[in-house]
């Protein structure tokens, strides 16, 4: 007869409780070991890891414009430091330098594309931490790869720009008049680019658009509304290049009328000239100045240039990465094991076969919610005959209640045996073996 030998080993000081990376560590001896929190530094390594700190810390909180370290390779002259000040004001500072999390979600739907699908899937969170702690490493590159484009993406304006222009546009952005003006603008984008689609439509279905009763004057506002959104296109192009938003909208009047434009906009005009009215006259007087025009004109090339550079970085990246490790994740994943076990507690050798795991979910007592693990630890458990080890945490399938204690419920058994049932707290760890 079989007896069922359920040996605890229980943790009695409660891991973190957090929604953490996992780290891929390597011991003094090449040993690896996986874990939710960051790995202990060895001296040995001590300077590559400030190097890596230091490639991130090149890149600005401000959607990746690179606040370029002193000690730069190449010399930062005090025009470029200004231009990147523009840059920063005026929202043309290229994507954000992406996080591991983002990284690792392209790779998950390069392991599996139905994941893509269905991203609350239970295997997806799991997978992803498993990529992130294979990529960690080579995270730097892909920093150094964004913080060079920004940078030449500064070098190339700031050799179209006299320093003098540059000062001109940062006086004016810096008061309060040229913050109201970045204000309107934002405003306007939304308007202007709606109103472009509507009467492009129209003139696609050849209906005919409808003219306002408005006033005289209430006309005459509308339209320096609108020239000076036809003014900014070009900015507003520029922008959506550099923050990869795909507006169908051509952000160009080329063949279409102030009064088409004005019609289809209407109400939505008068309610941003009244919150602008009496700040328009040196909107306008602005708009005309040769340094904004300058760089209305010049803006565009460096931004799809740098576009251009950190798209072919991204997939530079993620490629190399598939070719190191995806062989590994795509076994893995075919065979269940897509996650990984962070245990705290004691080890304990088990000295039998690992009982069958029946259904399992991680449940918020507070909340009642739940997710089910059933899948999850009947893969831990089938990986062979000696005793099955289970931790539970969130990196069995995400949180259900975030900064809360869960519990897992599992139900379990041996062959010939009855079912038996196991509540085990978040943090704790068990291992489950079937004696002979």
């Amino acid at each position: 007869m079989r007896m069922l030998l359920c040996l605890v080993a229980a943790a009695f000081a409660q891991c973190e409780v957090a929604q953490a990376d996992t780290y891929k560590c390597i011991g003094v001896d090449g040993a690896v070991t996986y874990s939710d929190k960051a790995c202990d530094p060895r001296p040995e390594h001590a300077a590559g890891q400030t190097a890596a700190a230091d490639s991130h810390a090149g890149m600005g909180a401000a959607r990746g414009v690179p606040v370029v370290p002193g000690d730069a390779v190449a010399p930062v002259t005090s025009l470029e430091r200004k231009v990147n000040e523009l840059l920063l004001l005026t929202q043309f500072s290229a994507r954000e330098y992406p996080g591991i999390a983002e990284i690792a979600g392209e790779l998950v739907i390069r392991v599996d594309p139905n994941l893509a699908a269905s991203p609350r899937d239970p295997r997806f969170t799991p997978l992803s931490r498993a990529i992130q702690a294979d990529i960690r490493a080579d995270m730097p590159e892909l920093g150094r790869a964004f913080a060079d484009a920004d940078q030449s993406m500064v070098r190339s304006l700031a050799s179209q720009m006299r320093e003098t222009d540059v000062d001109a546009l940062l006086s004016f952005l810096r008061s309060p008049s040229g913050v109201s003006y970045l204000q309107f603008l934002g405003d306007m984008r939304a308007a202007y680019a709606s109103a472009l689609r509507s009467v492009l439509g129209h003139l696609a279905a050849q209906t005919p658009i409808s003219q306002s009763g408005a006033t005289a004057a209430a006309m005459q506002m509308r339209r320096r509304l609108v020239g000076l959104a036809v003014d900014a296109a070009s900015l507003y192009r520029a922008q959506d290049q550099a923050h990869r938003v795909h507006d169908p909208s051509p952000y160009a009047a080329d063949g279409l009328t102030p009064e088409q434009i004005v019609a289809v906009m209407g109400p939505g005009l008068d309610e941003i000239a009244a919150r602008y009215d009496t700040a328009l006259p040196e909107f306008e007087s602005f708009n005309i100045t040769p340094p904004i025009r300058m760089f209305r004109s010049i803006v565009a090339r460096p931004v799809a240039t740098k576009a251009a550079a950190t798209e072919a970085a991204m997939s530079g990246f993620t490629e190399a990465e598939m070719e190191k490790f995806g062989s590994r994740w795509r076994v893995g994943y075919r065979r269940g094991i897509y996650y990984v076990a962070v245990a705290g507690g004691l080890d304990v050798t088990s000295s039998g076969s690992a009982p069958q795991i029946r259904r399992a979910t991680y449940t918020s007592p507070r909340t009642g919610r739940g997710l089910d693990v059933t899948h999850v630890l009947q893969s831990a458990c089938s990986r062979g005959s000696d005793g099955c080890r289970i931790a539970c945490g969130n990196q069995l399938a995400g949180d259900p209640d975030f900064g809360r204690v869960k519990m897992c419920q599992i139900s379990y058994q041996c062959s010939g045996r009855p079912m038996q049932n196991l509540t085990l707290s978040e943090g704790r760890s068990v291992t489950l073996a079937c004696a002979n």
